[in-house]
């Protein structure tokens, strides 16, 4: 019933998600693994290559450092992945992305959902919801019917490396079919994501060559000034882990100040360092 695709280049780790999945799923099920460890392709790529070898028609594509900490949580899944308005599911994800080249979470915490297992986590939910719509999911878990894969597929084109697939692949989606944040089962990431130079220059690049699809939402009443205003200083404050160059922090704040001056502190001078 579900083809999972796992990208690993640690057999112990794709071991120990292979047992916890054949634990919890408790519907048919197989896994499709790529040992990315010689040939060096990114996971759009790893991703498209999978997904053509699956058998079944409900595709999952994760991370190797999660635990499904539900019993029969295939089966909850199965029944989203049913309704034909909904093209993509994740765990976690918010219901904003703004048009700066910062990460889905540079917006308040009040614009998250998670399903994820967390430890003295407090989550925005509606507990009426099996699900809840979002504008991007988060790259640890995705899943989608093999038929929207068909359609929309991993953008191995414009992504290489292993970032910015979560974001494109979710607001491509998210023009035609709802995205959602799955709620009826946990997963617990094992890691957390890396915001380097080297993520921010495929973010740079692919956000200046897709405006068109940004900002993206899902809540129609979103404050797309505050939100995208939120998310330019958030990068900015950033900005020095990313290695950005001065001249570039520099216009980062300029544009802030002209267009959001109620972000703008300062504070903020000190990435000018």
């Amino acid at each position: 019933m579900i083809s999972i695709i796992i990208p690993s280049r640690s057999a112990e780790a794709l071991k120990s998600i292979s047992q916890n999945i054949a634990k919890t799923i408790g519907v048919p099920f197989e896994i499709i693994d790529y040992n990315n460890s010689d040939n060096g392709f990114g996971i759009c790529k790893i991703y498209n290559l999978c997904a053509q070898k699956a058998k079944y028609e409900n595709l999952v594509f994760c991370h190797d450092d999660i635990i499904f900490h539900s019993s029969n949580w295939g089966y909850s899944l199965l029944e989203v992945l049913n309704i034909s308005k909904i093209g993509l599911i994740g765990v976690c994800g918010a219901t904003y992305k703004s048009k700066y080249p910062a990460p889905w979470v540079s917006i308040p915490k009040g614009y998250y959902r998670s399903n994820l297992f967390e430890k003295n986590s407090k989550q925005v939910v509606d507990e009426q919801a099996d699900f809840e719509k979002v504008a991007v999911v988060d790259g640890c878990f995705l899943s989608m019917r093999k038929e929207i894969w068909n359609e929309f597929k991993f953008n191995e084109t414009e992504l290489k490396g292993f970032h910015i697939y979560d974001i494109d692949i979710s607001v491509r989606i998210g023009k035609k079919y709802d995205v959602v944040v799955e709620k009826s089962f946990e997963i617990e990431h094992l890691s957390e994501g890396v915001f380097n130079h080297v993520w921010y220059g495929d973010s740079f690049i692919y956000h200046k060559n897709n405006k068109e699809l940004f900002p993206a939402k899902s809540d129609g009443g979103s404050d797309e000034k505050y939100l995208d205003g939120y998310a330019l200083k958030s990068l900015i404050l950033r900005s020095p882990k990313l290695k950005m160059k001065r001249a570039e922090r520099l216009a980062y704040l300029l544009s802030l100040l002209k267009s959001y001056p109620n972000q703008f502190s300062l504070r903020l001078l000190k990435t000018l360092k």
